[in-house]
């Protein structure tokens, strides 16, 4: 049974392009024009919850993977603060959801965010101890970048919509035989190229939802 504070969150969040989806937005058609084939799909579904007030979604993690997740991000986040030494990091769990708004039709929700430090993270806790070992790799933002843009562009969203600097991107698994290997952290100041990108490509999202919604309630009324 969920709480209030989940509750609230999916209010919040229906009928937003959410930052988990931004891979989805930033590139164009073959035209060179906004949305792409999979932007609009994407944004049509923003519409559909719009139009029927009920959250739309294909994506339907397994159960067993949903429990990982809600046992082991708890545990990811502690050793991330370990790690980092820092004072003022909120975590934003399954039970203690935030959802930061950028204007009418946008938004993101950071598993982690630290307003003193202007710093936000990410953790990825994956089933799957295969996918750790890659993530150990990413010693650069640009193998980063290029192994994992869905969750690149999920950082550099919910960076640009908490008004944050810094990006953290955390893997965690503690079945690790070795400590030192149960946790990666990769750091990185906030590219300014991409995040002018996030920016121009919210705020063509806002433009085409806001004009797409409009012929919508007008055909609604007539």
């Amino acid at each position: 049974m969920e709480n209030e504070a989940q509750r609230l969150w999916k209010i919040k969040r229906l009928a937003r392009a959410t930052s988990s989806e931004f891979s989805n937005i930033i590139g164009l058609d073959k035209k060179g024009n906004f949305p792409s084939v999979a932007g609009e799909t994407y944004l049509n579904t923003v519409l559909a919850e719009l139009m029927t007030a009920q959250e739309v979604t294909d994506s339907r993690p397994t159960f067993m993977a949903t429990e990982w997740g809600l046992e082991n991000e708890p545990l990811a986040f502690d050793s991330f603060k370990e790690y980092l030494g820092q004072e003022g990091w909120e975590y934003f769990g399954t039970y203690a959801p935030k959802f930061f708004t950028y204007g009418k039709w946008c938004g993101g929700s950071p598993d982690s965010h630290n307003a003193m430090l202007r710093a936000v993270a990410e953790f990825k806790c994956p089933m799957n101890s295969a996918i750790h070992l890659q993530h150990l790799s990413f010693d650069t933002v640009e193998k980063f970048k290029a192994k994992k843009p869905d969750a690149y562009w999920q950082l550099l969203g919910n960076a640009v919509i908490t008004g944050s600097a810094t990006c953290h991107f955390v893997s965690f698994d503690k079945r690790y035989i070795h400590k030192n290997l149960q946790l990666h952290v990769l750091s990185f100041e906030l590219p300014k190229e991409d995040a002018e990108l996030v920016f121009t490509r919210l705020n063509q999202c806002v433009e085409w939802l806001e004009s797409k919604a409009q012929i919508l309630l007008e055909r609604a009324v007539n």
